[in-house]
């Protein structure tokens, strides 16, 4: 037996001294993983567009805007003057656009609409930024009154007070909507003869990052 283990010992040294090896078998499986992401979306519902004022003015004489922000008793216009007026048109489903025609101090129109979720994402309304002229305003919650100096006009002064409503932190599902609107009336510092503009760009974030307020790095 000693002398047969010597033998097979001397075969494997003499088999490695000429360059023969041993195969190693080996195998390999793939794992293909693909992730379809949704969207975020939002969309103006056309249609959905509402207002105040379908005849006759209404007015809120004593809105204020120092000390503090404030609306007057919104009342119809005596003797059914039916002098302001207002025009919604949209471009798309990301923009409309509103139009108070012929106003004066203390106009008051209420504007509704509702925005869907057109995306495939369960999303909540986190804010409004308002663009005015040089100054940009941005929402988060309610109560929201701001006075607004578009910076076109020769009395100093803001020319808007506008009320923005509630629905902040409502969630929506794929397909769903949610109401907002906002109040507006015109000051008396508004310019006569001329065209007051301003932009509203809402936004909408997937609900499971909404805080109230600021978000890191948005």
């Amino acid at each position: 037996m000693k002398k047969i283990g010597i033998l097979l010992l001397v075969l494997v040294v003499a088999l490695g001294s000429v360059g023969v090896g041993y195969a190693m078998w080996w195998d390999t499986v793939h794992i293909d993983v693909h992730a379809k992401v949704g969207e975020v979306a939002l969309c103006f519902e056309q249609l959905t567009w509402t207002w105040t004022d379908h005849g006759e003015d209404y007015q809120a004489l004593g809105s204020v805007c120092s000390p503090t922000p404030s609306f007057g008793p919104i009342t119809l216009v005596p003797s059914s003057k039916n002098v302001g007026s207002i025009v919604i048109t949209s471009n798309g489903c990301d923009e409309m656009t509103v139009t108070i025609d012929n106003a004066y101090p203390y106009y008051y129109n209420h504007v509704g609409f509702y925005v869907k979720n057109t995306g495939t994402i369960p999303l909540k309304f986190w804010k409004l930024v308002l663009s005015a002229g040089a100054n940009t305003y941005t929402y988060y919650d309610n109560p929201v009154i701001r006075c607004l100096e578009l910076g076109n006009g020769t009395i100093i002064g803001p020319d808007l007070l506008i009320r923005w409503g509630n629905n902040w932190g409502g969630q929506v599902e794929p397909g769903g909507s949610l109401d907002f609107s906002f109040d507006v009336v015109v000051l008396q510092a508004a310019p006569q003869s001329s065209t007051m503009s301003f932009t509203l760009t809402l936004y909408g974030v997937q609900w499971n990052e909404y805080v109230k307020g600021p978000i890191p790095g948005y």
